[in-house]
């Protein structure tokens, strides 16, 4: 570092200590709002889609804490925005920018202390997608796995009806394993369904490394009924009824770890494996369909040269045939889905991360309203900010999976909006 340097840096030294203050102060406060947000929603969606109800608050609160880093790579992004707008909001409407202007000093060095912040703020995003929630995920499967094996009963809440696959079963009371004024509905059979009431029964684990379950019934009543014919049943009664139950399907989450839960060299690898399987598929695929074209050419052959009428028909239902052959062929594997879902959240890591410093340089333009209460005004506009950006980075891989648009471009898009537009911004700002 030359000389001149140093005294630049000096004499700008309490500028950015200033500035530095103001924001990790600004960046705290709003992490803890965004924090809260995202917390209290996790805690409800944890109480609606698990049946925790009779597992202790400690508990529940351990599997919440590991279920936080799922939403912490969106809250350094937007507590970076949010921050950023807060010191910068603060500073114009106080006319601290405008002192600085007129002292000569250009209003660049507010700007520098927040940019390299907000490096080290996606820094740490980064690390918590890639490293912390990883970690976190495995350690919640574990702890409702066991939680799942050694309390059946939680698969049953009391005094509600739970759809299981193709079953549906109704329950009052639950006490332990004990079940009261039990009622199943099993539609797995097309031509029949099963109606199961009892007024008590025991609900217990009979493999628990492939979460099936036993629902032992006493005294019960079994209504068979044919579906397609109402008034055809039959009725039995029996002292003791077990019902075998497989919610292995059911929970996702003790399966394959979804690709947000996984590191980013776990996600290349499985992006080379599904890359390969879809070259392959894509090379059987154009060798069958050379097959079908040439069965097709053979078939309307046969029609120009059929003798009658039965011989025409038998090539005509030959080719619709041939027709939905080729149609099969020609839809998107799951291979090719899959492939995709694993690029998008490979590319969504590193634009959330670089999201922090993207959105801290949209903050910088739009923070310059001139209007009282300048930190409030700012952490309103990071908000509105902040959710357009969510809906746009949420719409862009929803449409990379779905479709077979360039996959890169759709996935970096919000980024690249947002930055052009703060750039565009920017430049206005500095010619004023």
């Amino acid at each position: 570092m030359t000389r001149t340097k140093r005294r630049s840096f000096a004499s700008h030294k309490l500028i950015y200590g200033y500035v530095s203050r103001e924001f990790i102060l600004s960046f705290l406060v709003s992490f803890l709002f965004f924090f809260f947000i995202f917390f209290i929603n996790q805690l409800l969606l944890m109480l609606k889609s698990v049946s925790v109800q009779s597992l202790s608050v400690r508990i529940m609160l351990r599997l919440v804490v590991l279920s936080i880093p799922q939403f912490l790579i969106y809250t350094f992004p937007f507590a970076a925005l949010a921050g950023s707008s807060m010191v910068i909001g603060n500073l114009s409407s106080n006319n601290e920018i405008m002192a600085l202007r007129a002292s000569g000093i250009s209003i660049s060095h507010v700007f520098i202390p927040i940019v390299a912040f907000s490096f080290l703020i996606g820094g740490a995003a980064f690390l918590t997608a890639d490293v912390l929630n990883p970690w976190c995920a495995t350690q919640y499967k574990s702890m409702y796995a066991r939680i799942i094996q050694s309390m059946p009963s939680v698969v049953l809440k009391p005094y509600s009806v739970t759809n299981l696959g193709n079953r549906t079963i109704s329950v009052g009371n639950v006490s332990g394993n004990r079940l009261y004024d039990v009622v199943i509905m099993d539609y797995s059979d097309a031509s029949e369904t099963r109606r199961i009431t009892a007024d008590s029964g025991e609900i217990n684990v009979k493999d628990r490394v492939n979460y099936v379950y036993e629902i032992k019934l006493y005294n019960p009543d079994i209504l068979f009924t044919n579906t397609s014919n109402v008034g055809n049943y039959s009725f039995a009664k029996s002292d003791e009824f077990s019902y075998t139950i497989d919610i292995s399907s059911l929970l996702p989450s003790f399966g394959e770890p979804s690709p947000s839960q996984v590191n980013v060299k776990a996600l290349n690898e499985v992006i080379d494996i599904d890359r390969y399987n879809l070259d392959e598929f894509n090379r059987t695929s154009r060798e069958e369909l050379r097959v079908q074209n040439l069965k097709q050419a053979v078939e309307l052959r046969n029609i120009n040269n059929a003798a009658n009428f039965y011989e025409a028909s038998t090539s005509l239902s030959s080719l619709e045939e041939i027709a939905r052959r080729r149609d099969d062929l020609t839809k998107r594997s799951f291979s090719e889905y899959r492939l995709r879902y694993y690029q998008s959240e490979l590319h969504k890591r590193f634009a959330l991360s670089l999201a922090c410093v993207i959105l801290v340089f949209v903050a910088f333009p739009i923070s310059f309203v001139k209007i009282k209460h300048g930190r409030l005004i700012g952490f309103g506009l990071s908000i509105f900010v902040a959710v357009t950006y969510w809906a746009a980075m949420f719409f862009t891989q929803l449409r990379s999976v779905q479709t077979s648009l360039p996959l890169v471009p759709l996935m970096w898009a919000p980024n690249a909006f947002f930055m052009l537009i703060s750039l565009i911004l920017l430049y206005r700002l500095y010619r004023a």
